[in-house]
């Protein structure tokens, strides 16, 4: 991670993954069958396996823009026996989602199901829509089911009554919230889920890997060995906001029956664990062409990267993330917002970016919180104990199983 002196562009930056020498370039492994912008919004691609399998890249809208833009979000039409979407964009895009299917030849009523990486609305807020159009059956991991599911009797206190257990955490403020998530949350709840982690019909040689820590429903989807359809599991150029424990205190009580598992899904911790499962597979198959939710193609270039290496990469921008929360708190106790300013750049802390921003720094502390490196004081600012161990703590995790 750059120093604050280095003025990240991005509240998540980390390296780019880079590729070894004579690795194949992706603008050489996929056909552009429409040019988008110079970030991919419009682009439509085609890729294919060498066993013949067709997948098209679908890039639509995404409206964060200043120094949260994403780019679009990649969605993908997998032209198995019976095919299937993974991610439908955006709240409101997909009407321009369907035009991108007419683009490939393919007709969105001949869609089987659709599959999401995860339950961020930028990958699925135009799921009731497309389901409407087409027909298709949804496919998400269980948690998925449970999270979309509103339950007005059983919201905490001070949280809106209109919101699912997905979004009782939620860092967004009013303004947000009110003009982008009402009837979003309304016609998810509507929808039949069927669980992904226990369903083989997707195709032969297709895999599904449970990867929780930026979300805890969070997959990835493995074709042929050869294409990995990442969602937001592992980026270029930024790396994903890992979730909060103090999330799963909000949600827990929902899953009384695996109370422990789903609580090991929360956290920067789990997110660790999943990037250590990343990294297994890209070392397994070295030449897998990774499709990520974002940034795949951005500022006129494609950002292809190679699984294993950019896995590392952001787990070590985990660590040097935790390395500066401690020494900015080492001497003096500081509050949350104390350290937010003093670890990242003011143009970073404006408008939602503050929201984001103190995501970040939570579920680092409650990393140190684990290590025993930090110690809470009043219950509103943290101080370092003396001791240094999240560094070990995080290399001693295990891949996520």
């Amino acid at each position: 991670m750059e120093k604050r002196a280095g003025k990240n562009l991005e509240i998540f930056n980390g390296m780019k993954g880079t590729l070894k020498k004579g690795e194949t370039m992706l603008k050489d492994k996929v056909e552009i069958l429409r040019q988008g912008d110079q970030s991919g919004n419009g682009m439509v691609f085609k890729t294919t396996s060498s066993n013949g399998l067709e997948v098209f890249g679908l890039a639509t809208r995404n409206f964060y823009g200043g120094n949260w833009d994403l780019g679009p979000t990649w969605n993908y039409l997998v032209l198995a026996d019976e095919p299937f979407l993974v991610d439908t964009g955006r709240t409101g895009t997909s009407s321009e989602l369907r035009e991108m299917t007419e683009i490939t030849g393919f007709d969105i009523k001949g869609l089987h199901a659709v599959v999401l990486s995860h339950g961020h609305e930028d990958h699925d807020g135009g799921l009731a829509d497309i389901v409407k159009l087409s027909g298709a059956r949804v496919k998400a991991h269980p948690i998925y089911d449970r999270l979309i599911k509103l339950m007005p009797d059983k919201v905490p206190d001070g949280i809106n009554k209109d919101f699912p257990p997905s979004c009782w955490h939620c860092v967004m403020p009013p303004s947000f919230t009110d003009n982008n998530c009402r009837n979003y949350h309304q016609n998810r709840h509507n929808l039949l889920i069927e669980n992904i982690c226990e369903d083989t019909s997707l195709g032969q040689n297709i895999e599904v890997i449970y990867l929780p820590g930026h979300s805890p429903d969070a997959i990835a989807v493995i074709i042929d060995s050869q294409i990995a359809i990442a969602g937001d599991n592992v980026l270029p150029h930024i790396s994903p906001a890992p979730t909060k424990m103090e999330s799963f205190d909000l949600v827990g009580r929902l899953f009384p029956d695996n109370h422990l598992k789903i609580q090991q899904a929360f956290g920067l911790e789990a997110y660790l664990k999943s990037l250590k499962t990343l990294k297994n597979i890209g070392e397994n198959h070295p030449r897998l062409l990774v499709l990520p939710g974002h940034r795949l193609y951005y500022n006129d270039q494609w950002n292809d990267f190679q699984m294993e290496t950019r896995a590392q990469e952001i787990l070590e921008h985990h660590i040097q993330r935790c390395a500066d929360i401690l020494k900015i708190i080492k001497k003096k106790p500081k509050t949350i917002k104390e350290i937010m300013a003093a670890h990242f750049d003011p143009s970073l802390l404006e408008g939602m970016g503050s929201y984001m921003a103190k995501n970040e720094i939570q579920s680092h502390l409650e990393l140190l919180a684990i290590s025993l490196d930090i110690e809470p004081i009043n219950g509103a600012a943290y101080i370092a104990t003396g001791e240094d161990g999240f560094e070990s703590y995080i290399r001693s995790l295990k891949p996520w199983s």
